[in-house]
């Protein structure tokens, strides 16, 4: 069977979408919660989109992690990124478990090459 054509990137002016540079400058990271929120000890899931110059990344990999740097610990599990193909992510498994500060990590690999985005979120 024939692949499947790539779909074009979401609209990302839409207010759910949070841009992210990473810290080098090379990516550009989009991400959302596919609940519309990212809730206190609940599970939720992640859409992320990786871009370069403005063009989908098709053939990097992407870590996601989470850190509480005022208790001096992460999450506690590790989240499940799905590459999609078409430089997007579906992150599963994602859980903030307690209310604070905490800190959002992207890592972006792109054969030996690894930049991270970071976001702050208050929970």
């Amino acid at each position: 069977p024939p692949e499947a054509t790539p779909q074009p990137p979401p609209d990302f002016s839409d207010p759910a979408w949070t841009l992210l540079t990473s810290r080098a400058g090379a990516y550009e990271v989009f991400w959302r919660s596919l609940s519309g929120k990212v809730p206190r000890n609940e599970d939720f899931t992640l859409e992320v989109w990786v871009m370069r110059n403005g063009v989908p990344l098709r053939e990097a990999r992407l870590g996601v992690n989470a850190w509480m740097p005022d208790h001096g610990h992460g999450m506690l599990r590790n989240p499940l990124p799905t590459a999609r193909g078409d430089g997007s992510f579906r992150i599963e498994g994602m859980l903030l478990h307690m209310r604070g500060h905490w800190q959002l990590f992207f890592e972006v690999i792109e054969g030996t090459l690894s930049e991270t985005a970071e976001c702050e979120l208050d929970l």
